[in-house]
């Protein structure tokens, strides 16, 4: 089964079987490789009447630093998953796929990871990078977070945010932070109830003059 569209209603179905498997309940979808494909519908005979389903703006190398691309759905069509009780990570791209108005809601769960100057991850870890570390007394998490750039620490990072996820891919928390201390680092306690030898995992992100700074985190285990 392969991408289709409603031409009536300009929905977008994405099969199960266009996504790739993660773990558990969770896959993602490439969203360029989606893109791809929606225009090769949307230059085929079949589609070649209708207005265009989205907008592109490719990736942008500026100083050295290559900044991910775009994809808009446009013009009325919208997208829906086929339906089950999996989660779907959308990856590879800024988009709107996961907006009211273009999503189909259905009982399948879509993480976005959209964020504001947001770089590509094949950017080599050794010229800036967001790092975290955890410690988990079965009540409260701490949570250090701070930002390298050459291997040194940004000692006056604006802000950090910080997306907690279950292994299954759906949202626990989130936490975000603009107070760092001297050493350029966050510190943050958050409250929550986690399960011990679970693999959790985050997304980091750090803001400073420069832009912000993206990356996932896995937490191995939590408590013993």
């Amino acid at each position: 089964m392969a991408l289709s569209i409603d031409w009536n209603t300009l929905v977008i179905t994405v099969p199960q079987s266009d996504l790739t498997f993660i773990s558990g309940t969770l896959y993602e979808l490439d969203t360029e490789a989606f893109r791809q494909e929606l225009h090769s519908i949307m230059a085929a005979e079949v589609g070649m009447p209708f207005v265009d389903s989205f907008r592109h703006n490719t990736e942008v190398t500026v100083a050295g630093v290559t900044y991910a691309r775009t994809i808009e759905i446009i013009n009325g069509f919208q997208i829906e998953f086929e339906d089950g009780q999996y989660a779907v990570r959308l990856v590879g791209s800024n988009n709107n796929l996961f907006d009211e108005g273009v999503l189909v809601r259905n009982q399948v769960s879509v993480i976005p990871t959209n964020s504001a100057g947001l770089i590509r991850t094949e950017i080599p870890a050794q010229l800036t990078q967001s790092h975290m570390e955890v410690a988990y007394d079965g009540t409260t998490l701490r949570l250090g977070v701070w930002l390298d750039r050459l291997g040194v620490t940004v000692l006056s990072p604006v802000s950090c945010q910080v997306d907690w996820y279950n292994p299954d891919g759906t949202l626990l928390f989130t936490v975000s932070d603009s107070s760092p201390d001297a050493r350029g680092h966050f510190e943050i306690n958050q409250v929550q109830a986690l399960v011990n030898n679970t693999a959790y995992y985050a997304d980091v992100s750090v803001t400073d003059a420069e832009g912000t700074i993206s990356v996932r985190r896995g937490v191995p285990t939590v408590g013993s």
